[in-house]
């Protein structure tokens, strides 16, 4: 049995599930989840961040709640997760987490290798290794588990190039599946080479102008726009997930997406640096 261990470190996550659940009463104080509505009749793609929970936990927790929510309200069964890792690049080959299980303090997930089996054959691909070392799947794991225990998961990096025939492939293959993007905003400040407004308060207004720029095409389902956006404004870190998730949802018949809300690094520890986080359902 193959089973995928833990890799990153506790101050990602916490290492159990005693204090996930701890983390997750601060998160439905945070963002006050049954103020937001929403008009789904079904959920089809959301997109969570992949910060440290610290920073970023709480809008994960808000998309997978809202997709929990909206699945029972309308008798929809979610057999498969289906989440799109991101940092890869335009052309690289897909990188799969090709186990039998992946471990998470609320217990292991179960892949569908069926499923990965098929995928390999039609796109050029590589497995995970321990080399691989990447937070954008992990640090969401154990929100899959809670809150979708019985569904079955795969987790993948997909290409630019591939991101289209990829939705398809999963429209065509999967009828009862949520997609799920991994992606931040705006990485702003000398850390990341990229101050286009200088520092402070002015620094982060800017930024969160320029991720509303992003926001307008999700919101949209624009997702022919993304890739364009993201290489004028710099406003993703992973516009091959989000190009995927979106199309996902537009081929299943989503209309419109929604922002839950919007969130940075910022608030929480203002500094030169700080990035830019978003909870969306589709």
């Amino acid at each position: 049995m193959r089973i995928r261990k833990r890799i990153l470190p506790s101050g990602w996550y916490p290492a159990d599930e005693k204090r996930c659940l701890e983390n997750f009463k601060k998160f439905e104080i945070m963002v006050k989840p049954s103020s937001i509505n929403v008009d789904l009749k079904n959920v089809n793609s959301i997109i969570v961040p992949h910060a440290g929970w610290d920073f970023s936990g709480h809008l994960s927790y808000l998309s997978f709640l809202k997709a929990k929510e909206v699945a029972e309200k309308s008798n929809q069964k979610i057999d498969l997760i289906v989440y799109f890792g991101g940092h890869l690049k335009y052309s690289e080959n897909t990188i799969v987490l090709n186990y039998d299980y992946c471990e998470t303090p609320f217990g292991n997930l179960e892949v569908e290798t069926n499923l990965i089996n098929e995928y390999k054959k039609l796109f050029d691909s590589i497995d995970e290794t321990s080399i691989f070392s990447d937070n954008t799947i992990e640090v969401n794991m154990p929100f899959i588990k809670h809150f979708f225990q019985s569904a079955k998961f795969i987790g993948l990096y997909p290409p630019l190039q591939e991101a289209l025939s990829i939705a398809q492939f999963f429209i065509n293959k999967v009828t009862n599946c949520l997609v799920v993007a991994s992606s931040d905003l705006t990485h702003y400040g000398p850390n990341y080479g990229f101050t286009p407004s200088g520092t402070g308060e002015k620094a982060y207004k800017w930024a969160c102008e320029n991720d509303k720029i992003l926001l307008n095409a999700l919101e949209k389902l624009d997702y022919d726009s993304i890739e364009l956006i993201v290489d004028k404004h710099q406003n993703s870190c992973s516009p091959n997930s989000l190009t995927t998730a979106i199309a996902y949802a537009s081929f299943k018949g989503s209309k419109k997406g929604y922002i839950l809300s919007y969130d940075s690094s910022y608030n929480i520890f203002p500094s030169a640096s700080f990035v830019g986080y978003l909870s969306f359902i589709a």
